[in-house]
């Protein structure tokens, strides 16, 4: 019951107490993941986090709690994935933000983004990310590969900030082209994002 609490200090306890029994404790804590209550399985992930590399066998009930429906539960299953097989959860992140839906791949991105240089090999997808449709993705995406830091990872973000401003160049220009309002505050906006104005 002590898991069923908002306070993270007690709920920490709890999965402390919980990951005592260490690997013998995992088929129980895996089978409990399917439990209703996101509390729950918040700290059933914190359990499996505090066993750490003994339970592998609940890498699987992970990946799939990476695609949980609350974002606390996501974070906590993230944080134990890494935990327990940081290689894997790298691979896993990276696979959940490339084929979820946005919730999850804010969640997956982010969290890539946090590890730093850790998460170089999802660099790639996440460089894709940047074209997704969602401005909350493209943004989180940005500011992983930011975090992420490698050479590689601000090429990508360079080309991408590049094409954001000839985009937003062409939109003033054709917003100049059809408006009557003073040719002087669209050259400035131009002269705002660096475009060539003579």
């Amino acid at each position: 019951q002590r898991c069923m609490t908002a306070d993270s200090k007690a709920r920490s306890a709890a999965a402390l107490t919980l990951a005592q029994k260490g690997g013998q404790a995992v088929p129980a804590l895996v089978k409990a993941l399917q439990n209703k209550e996101p509390l729950m399985r918040q700290c059933l992930c914190e359990a499996l986090g505090e066993i750490g590399p003994v339970a592998a066998p609940a890498t699987g009930a992970l990946n799939i709690t990476l695609r949980d429906t609350v974002l606390e539960v996501r974070q906590s299953a993230a944080d134990a994935y890494w935990k327990v097989d940081s290689t894997g959860a790298v691979q896993a992140l990276t696979a959940a933000a490339k084929e979820g839906e946005v919730r999850v791949k804010l969640t997956s991105v982010a969290f890539l983004g946090d590890l730093g240089i850790s998460a170089t090999p999802a660099v790639p997808v996440i460089g894709e990310l940047l074209n997704n449709s969602s401005d909350t993705v493209r943004a989180a995406s940005a500011q992983a590969l930011t975090k992420i830091g490698t050479e590689p990872a601000k090429t990508i973000l360079a080309a991408f900030q590049k094409k954001q401003q000839l985009a937003e160049m062409n939109r003033l220009l054709g917003e100049l082209k059809r408006s009557t309002k003073p040719i002087k505050e669209t050259v400035d906006a131009l002269v705002k994002i660096g475009a060539p104005v003579v």
